[in-house]
């Protein structure tokens, strides 16, 4: 045991513990953390870890920040560990926690096959607080291709009596970083050809999960750097692609049988267009996305022949084996890496590193560049939908690599739907309903995949709740998909009943100008554009009251028009929205345009009853 580490963390953990309730914080805080870290980088490209962390736990709602958890896979190694439990109030060790008594599960994917990926886990139970959780290990990382980030802070509610982190490295190799949401900058040495950077800070205050963006961290990053052999330089994207290119040398392998396959998906057609979509579609109905995350291969594709075989690959085998089949037909494309995911940020351009998590195809022709997302069932080809949309991605060439950004999809021509319902209604309010419902781009996304993924019940009850306003209930529908200048379109006929769809007075009817709201799913793409047409037949004992409503409403954000008309017991109304949001606005400014504009469409039309 470290004896002067482990007296400065009695010092600073029973001060901690006499005076918590007499320090102040707008954050309460329920335990305190004290940690060092050191990050060495060797000749040969090993990164060794040293971390020595002491957790005073004030609070049972602090009993997970004394959790002990460390990754480790075939690339990071748990070279030694040692764990105690530490009554404060007398210094004495209450309990010594060994390597054998830490749990050992696999940290994978719902979808991976095979993962090499697993966590050393040591978990708090009913302690007697207050309780010092002190813990010291050491992982050893066979290649330099990623550091783990530093943060001072671990936990939400934790307060850091001192964090301290040393980085040395051989200055031949080089290395970078990037801090986030603090200045402090490191005191810097060199021995030789080693360099030295490190930090020290003190005092600092608890988070509340809500200010997360606040988080202090460290990026590091590396220069040259090796992976399982593979060398190469990171300090640009040009030279970082080159790295990936070398991982794909020999991977396009193409065999007589998967020849076969290709030139008969391809026979008699004479566009690249055509050959492109025959071709993913082939690919969609006949391999299945299965991730492996073993050693470098979580980053080297499979061989094609091999995904050919197997009949499953994931994103990079898969992504892969378009590309050997589209070289095959004589249609060059290109490997391209992207951070993926609805809710995860675009990369840092200016920072060249491995930031990605997910593979697509690039396909450039003369006219047009086509993104294709190999992993997909349903997506129609040329169409990336929300999950990698809008990013910047590095694109994998023989040259190197160059950045690149995914379509945003913000045309009008991928952010329509067009609807015509015909509504007879009915005496007591009720209505019955036929509809034709047309969803362009974006807004088809969520009818894409409901054929193979839904059975009928469950189709109905998703098409209950994601076609209109409230009380519909579909008795019968036909749904179909085509695609036009790769702009995927779903059309759906319906008939059904519209349950309590006007409202009834002893002497009125009220019925809605707008029955079919839009939803803030519709909106998340900022552009939208909507034309509903209602034809509603009533009864011919029911005239207007007052003269029908016509609507229009001009602003920055969305422009809405809203006619209506009568006509020998029909009731027209027409309506025309477009909206005028940007992707950069935040939740809050999305709620409020979602808000107003079915504000905007609520007037109802109120009819009188006649004798």
């Amino acid at each position: 045991m470290n004896k002067k580490f482990f007296a400065k963390t009695m010092f600073l953990a029973l001060t901690g513990f006499f005076f918590s309730l007499h320090l102040k914080a707008t954050v309460p805080y329920f335990s305190i953390l004290s940690h060092h870290t050191e990050i060495i980088l060797q000749d040969d490209y090993t990164v060794t870890y040293k971390v020595k962390k002491s957790t005073l736990i004030l609070d049972k709602k602090g009993l997970g920040h004394g959790n002990i958890l460390i990754p480790y896979s075939e690339i990071h190694r748990i070279m030694a560990f040692e764990g105690r439990l530490i009554d404060p109030s007398k210094g004495r060790v209450v309990k010594k926690i060994s390597a054998k008594e830490l749990s050992d599960y696999n940290n994978i994917s719902k979808d991976a096959l095979f993962d090499d990926q697993r966590v050393k886990f040591y978990g708090m139970g009913e302690e007697k607080l207050p309780m010092i959780v002190e813990v010291e290990y050491e992982v050893k990382q066979s290649g330099n291709f990623y550091f783990n980030s530093w943060y001072p802070l671990w936990y939400y509610n934790q307060k850091v009596e001192e964090a301290t982190l040393e980085i040395r490295y051989p200055q031949a190799l080089g290395l970078r970083y990037r801090k986030y949401h603090f200045d402090l900058a490191p005191d810097s040495s060199q021995f030789g050809d080693e360099i030295s950077l490190s930090w020290k800070m003190k005092g600092l205050n608890p988070l509340a999960k809500e200010q997360e963006n606040q988080a202090m961290y460290l990026k590091i990053l590396p220069k040259k750097f090796s992976l399982e052999g593979f060398e190469a330089d990171m300090s640009d994207w040009k030279n970082f692609g080159l790295w990936f290119a070398k991982l794909m040398v020999g991977k396009g392998e193409v065999t007589a049988s998967l020849k076969e396959d290709i030139h008969r998906q391809v026979r008699g057609l004479e566009r690249d267009t055509q050959k492109i979509e025959a071709l993913y579609r082939y690919l969609q109905e006949n391999y299945r996305y299965v991730y492996i995350g073993l050693g470098i291969d979580g980053w080297m594709p499979q061989n094609a022949a091999q995904v050919h075989q197997l009949k499953y690959g994931e994103c990079k085998g898969l992504t892969n084996l378009m590309r050997s089949m589209l070289k095959e037909v004589g249609i060059d494309s290109q490997y391209t890496l992207v951070n993926a995911g609805v809710n995860e940020e675009d990369i840092d351009i200016e920072w060249s590193s491995n930031q990605f998590n997910h593979a697509i195809l690039r396909v450039p022709l003369e006219d047009q560049t086509i993104w294709l997302e190999c992993t997909s069932k349903t997506n129609p080809v040329g169409f990336l939908g929300e999950f990698t949309k809008n990013r910047h991605v590095l694109v994998i060439t023989e040259d190197g690599g160059i950045i690149d950004k995914t379509p945003d999809y913000q045309e009008p021509a991928f952010n329509t739907f067009l609807t015509k319902n015909v509504i007879e209604l009915k005496e007591d309010g009720n209505a019955h309903i036929e509809g034709e419902y047309i969803f362009k781009g974006n807004p088809s996304n969520n009818f894409l995949g409901l054929r193979t993924t839904m059975n009928g019940k469950d189709q109905k009850s998703f098409l209950n709740r994601n076609l209109g306003g409230s009380g519909l209930l579909i008795f019968d529908f036909y749904l179909e998909h085509h695609v036009e200048n790769f702009v995927p379109t779903a059309k759906i006929n319906f008939t059904g009943d519209l349950q309590k769809f006007a409202q009834n007075t002893s002497k009125r009817v009220l019925i809605p100008l707008n029955w079919k709201k839009i939803s803030k799913e519709d909106l998340m793409n900022g552009k939208l554009y909507v034309h509903d047409i209602y034809e509603i037949h009533v009864s011919d004992k029911l005239e207007p009251e007052n003269k029908l409503p016509q609507i229009t409403d001009l602003n920055e954000e969305y422009s809405l028009k809203i006619n209506t008309s009568w006509k020998e017991g029909v009731i027209r109304v027409e309506k025309h929205l477009e909206t005028h949001f940007t992707c950069s606005e935040t939740g809050n400014d999305l709620t409020a345009l979602w808000q107003k504009v079915n504000v905007a469409s609520i007037p109802s039309i109120v009819f009188k009853k006649i004798e």
